[in-house]
């Protein structure tokens, strides 16, 4: 099961990266609605939190291992009471969201408060693993490459795994908090992983 453990934790972080768009678009959407200034606005949000994560990772691989482990670890809890937090405060915060006159910056505002920290460090969690494996040469089990391609298909499932299992089917508040523990079990996994 070790040895499992590093394509697990990839899987699961993308698979989180990319289902947490489409839920963070549905809870904006009935505040916002489905103009495409607001999915430019989330599209932009989400390519620059990507880049902060890949840039949050190139950063913090250059400390001592345990040190990134403990660090990329206690920020991951930190991102699932956040989004506990979020969820169980939603319902009040829908009254104070889509009443701005500059909706664009609103917007960006809230996908940066709501999901910005889970958002960057789900970003940055291939990258460390697959540096955490290389660093104590473990890289050739899985291979770099099949690593990526994990990564990629829990992306995929990600995306897709929204409208079709979660969105017609689960309360919205239950899918944050949902998000929620995932993110306390991928924390858990980084863990084990590093």
């Amino acid at each position: 099961m070790k040895r499992h453990l590093p394509v697990i934790t990839i899987f699961l972080g993308s698979f989180l990266l990319f289902g947490v768009q489409p839920l963070l678009g549905r809870t904006l959407l009935p505040s916002f609605g489905g103009t495409a200034a607001v999915w430019t606005v989330c599209l932009a949000a989400y390519q620059t939190l990507l880049l902060a994560g890949y840039f949050y990772a190139h950063t913090i691989s250059r400390r001592a291992m345990r040190t990134q482990r403990v660090a990329h670890t206690a920020l991951m809890v930190l991102a699932a009471v956040w989004t506990a937090g979020f969820a169980l405060c939603r319902p009040a915060l829908k009254a104070w969201i889509g009443n701005s006159a500059a909706p664009a910056l609103e917007v960006l505002f809230c996908v940066l408060f709501f999901a910005g920290l889970p958002y960057v460090l789900l970003s940055a969690g291939s990258t460390l693993v697959q540096a955490w494996l290389a660093a104590v040469g473990k890289s050739g089990d899985c291979g770099v490459y099949r690593l990526y391609a994990v990564s990629n298909l829990g992306s995929f499932l990600g995306l897709l795994a929204y409208p079709f299992l979660l969105e017609p089917y689960v309360p919205l508040t239950v899918q944050w908090l949902g998000f929620a523990v995932c993110l306390a079990v991928y924390a858990a996994l980084l863990w084990y992983t590093g």
